[in-house]
């Protein structure tokens, strides 16, 4: 676009000294408005050509405009800019002809020689306005030539745009359906190497758990044989110990204050012996006792009475324990027997003069019932007697009330409550 522009035929100068120029020469002005398209180079290529250039250098007064610069803004406010590219040929400050991008170099050449013998003189009133009015109806057909081809162009800009958005859109879901598809896959990749770590570290785990397993395992057999041999070792000192025939036993006996007394008795020697020969020489009180031994610990029975210290494994030598014995006084069997006996009996008295009493006439004298003193808490019999006021009082005040037909108190004492009235004791 620079090659262009940096051209000799261009006039260089203000726009109002090319106006001067134009009147003094009485040429044709040629305007030429460009942008940065492929039209406008399309254009460029004509105007490069030296038989068009030689013939705007002799001819014309040449002016080259950048779209959207101060000259063209200001050239626009007089002159409509119907298309861009576009070169106008002005004669007499009237638009006589202009080409687009699609003029050739000889239309170019023919146009400017057309407008250039134009009738420059200036004509009669009549001639005026037969001029003016051939002018007029040639610009009409120019400006409809103009907006047709306007028209065409809009058209042909409108499908390519179209195209162009049309191959964009079919683009543009092409990069997204990439995109999306690019995006499941890496989301199938992320998930596969999450699953993978996850079963990596379950099997790690399963692993790690079953040499747990097998080393507990190891070191329970290992405790249980070690276990096994202390056993068998303990049995075999055991039985060594017990084979050997002993004679004697050496007794170390704690009696119930903490002293002890030692005796040595034979082997043959019953607990029960033992026991009587203790009776004999304890030194502490004569409270009830039962003996015990240690390691192992174990509590001596009275069926153990009649066997020897060797088959008690009292010897060589042991150490009893002498422990308090609780003793507990239980009456005779034959008391419980009586006092069964006697809560029958009464039990079947009471109910018998009940019964008897209530078939009774109401008016036969009651038997005057014997005095009943009642006994608090903490009060020994035979003591003090008790207030009965006091007593009247400690009463429940909740506590059922039963008449019977032999009651003759006053109604007063005994007002009742059918479920009505409120006015109750």
């Amino acid at each position: 676009m620079s090659s262009i522009v940096n051209e000799s035929f261009w006039f260089n100068g203000p726009i109002k000294e090319a106006i001067s120029l134009v009147n003094e020469r009485k040429c044709i002005m040629l305007v030429y408005i460009y942008d940065e398209s492929d039209k406008s180079e399309q254009l460029n290529s004509t105007l490069r050509n030296k038989d068009v250039q030689s013939l705007i250098e002799d001819t014309t007064v040449a002016l080259c405009m950048e779209q959207g610069s101060d000259n063209a803004t200001l050239f626009s406010q007089f002159y409509p800019t119907l298309a861009v590219p576009i070169v106008y040929f002005i004669k007499q400050g009237t638009i006589r002809d202009f080409g687009t991008e699609t003029v050739t170099p000889e239309q170019l050449i023919s146009k400017i020689t057309h407008v250039s013998q134009m009738n420059t003189t200036l004509p009669t009133t009549s001639d005026t306005k037969e001029s003016d009015t051939s002018d007029m109806s040639e610009v009409e057909k120019k400006k409809e030539a103009l907006k047709r081809q306007l028209k065409e162009i809009r058209k042909e800009r409108a499908e390519k745009e179209k195209e162009k958005n049309s191959t964009k859109e079919t683009k543009r879901r092409e990069e997204g359906r990439k995109l999306q598809d690019a995006r499941i896959q890496r989301e199938n990749r992320e998930n596969k190497l999450y699953y993978d770590k996850i079963k990596k570290d379950r099997q790690q785990d399963e692993l790690h758990r079953q040499k747990v397993k097998a080393q507990i395992a190891r070191d329970r057999a290992e405790k249980s044989a070690q276990r096994q041999m202390m056993m068998n070792e303990q049995k075999k000192e055991t039985s060594t110990s017990y084979s050997v025939d002993h004679h004697h036993s050496n007794l170390n006996i704690r009696q119930l204050d903490g002293s002890n007394i030692r005796y040595r008795f034979d082997a043959t020697t019953t607990l029960s012996q033992v026991i009587a020969w203790i009776n004999e020489n304890r030194t502490d009180s004569r409270k009830p006792y039962k003996l015990l031994s240690q390691f192992p610990t174990r509590s001596f029975t009275e069926e153990e009475d009649d066997k020897t210290l060797n088959e008690l494994h009292l010897c060589p030598s042991a150490t009893v324990i002498m422990k308090p014995a609780r003793v507990m006084n239980r009456p005779p069997s034959f008391y419980y027997l009586t006092e069964w006996i006697y809560a029958l009996c009464m039990a079947i008295y009471h109910f018998f003069t009940e019964f008897f009493s209530t078939m009774l006439p109401k008016n036969r004298p009651r038997p005057i019932p014997q005095q009943y003193i009642p006994v608090s808490g903490g009060q020994r019999l035979g003591g003090e007697k008790v207030n009965e006021e006091n007593t009247a009082k400690k009463r429940n005040p909740f506590a059922t009330r039963i008449r019977t037909l032999e009651n003759d108190d006053d109604e007063d004492n005994y007002s009742l409550y059918n479920g009505n009235s409120v006015n109750h004791e």
